[in-house]
């Protein structure tokens, strides 16, 4: 995939983002052509069906690509951080997250549509976004419905510009009309990462291309290019920045006195425990499927995924069929929460520290 026109520079927290156009000027982007023999190397399949079905995926890939790089490049250039001397007690353009989810939105809406005025019909029904609260729409066989949280981390992507990503589901509906996982992708301020069913996880630059993105299978090793003292202290990402959290939060640091933790975790900090330093991800509350799109990427690894509050062990295949089984309609919080980990020991260690300070209660929500 050529991402056309497009040049990579530097900026504040974001390191390596793709310079995009004025969003109102969107009709002027344009991509490069894709080559009409579309490479299949990355998917595997059985037979001609499959593999036509598998370079039709990867095509949708692309796409996505392209329209969350372009987005991501946009969250990162918000009106409210090009002004350098702030007046005390103005609240910027652009730094509302409500604003500028919505914002986000109509701009990865107008790059898929210009792509596929480009490079044809990708039978996409409807992108839905995660604020929306809409449900599925009845779909014809193939069609596709995106489900896209344009800002994901909005709260400290507005106190910090840090920890956000752009997430969404891809679903194609199969012979009967009914939805199905057909890929998951979350894009960060650095990197891309594609997930389809039913195992394979790919890591790719932001700057980069799909068809150079890496297959992962297994978790990087834990420390691995930390280069300081500490190097041998395993990191815990907890979602628990939240008043209501601390808690929680303070019971779960009494009982790993030996590990660093990060109050932030989701989407965009767990897949990271894959490819990353951080040892283990923990989310403390139940979430709505398109929130736990890293867990579901985690569980195409050897990473270790159970859920957080009863320690059952979840595997790759048996957790991407629940965003089958799952019905999309609204605001559904049918994932559990759920605890990620480089290691057996590591989710071992984990367990037991939520089991001592007694962080959940009969049901599954934190006390």
């Amino acid at each position: 995939m050529h991402l056309g026109a497009l040049s990579v520079h530097s900026y504040t927290s974001c390191n390596l983002v793709v310079e995009a156009k004025d969003v109102n000027h969107l009709d002027l982007l344009t991509f490069k052509h894709i080559p009409d023999s579309v490479r299949t190397s990355n998917f595997e399949g059985d037979g001609r069906y499959n593999q036509m079905r598998m370079a039709d995926t990867e095509a949708l890939c692309q796409a996505l690509r392209a329209c969350s790089t372009q987005t991501m490049a946009f969250l990162c250039k918000s009106d409210g951080w090009r002004t350098l001397t702030l007046e005390e007690g103005v609240f910027h353009t652009g730094d509302d997250p409500i604003e500028e989810d919505d914002s986000a939105q109509k701009v990865f809406e107008q790059l898929m549509e210009n792509y596929e005025s480009r490079h044809g019909d990708l039978r996409i029904h409807s992108i839905l976004g995660e604020e929306a609260n809409r449900p599925v729409p009845t779909l014809n066989p193939n069609e596709r419905v995106i489900l896209l949280d344009p800002l994901d981390g909005s709260k400290t992507w507005a106190a910090c510009r840090s920890n956000f990503c752009v997430a969404l589901l891809a679903l194609r509906a199969d012979a009967t009309g009914h939805p199905r996982l057909e890929t998951a992708m979350i894009t960060t301020p650095l990197h891309v990462f594609t997930f389809v069913p039913p195992n394979k996880l790919y890591l790719g630059q932001l700057g980069g291309s799909a068809q150079t993105d890496a297959l992962v299978s297994s978790v990087t090793p834990e420390a691995a290019g930390l280069l300081f003292a500490e190097a041998n202290t395993p990191f815990l990402a907890v979602n628990a920045y939240k008043a209501r959290e601390r808690k929680s939060l303070l019971a779960i640091a009494a009982a790993l006195p030996d590990w660093h933790i990060i109050t932030t975790a989701g989407n965009p900090v767990t897949p990271y425990v894959v490819t990353g330093g951080v040892t283990a991800a923990l989310t403390l509350r139940s979430s709505t499927n398109w929130d736990a799109i890293g867990v579901l990427m985690a569980a195409a690894t050897d990473a270790v995924v159970r859920q957080a509050n009863d320690g059952a062990v979840v595997y790759g295949p048996a957790f991407a069929e629940r965003f089958n089984q799952i019905l999309v309609e609204g605001h559904v919080y049918a994932i559990p929460p759920m605890l990620v980990a480089k290691s057996q020991a590591r989710s071992d260690q984990v367990f037991e520290a939520l089991s001592k300070a007694h962080v959940f209660d009969a049901s599954e929500e934190p006390l």
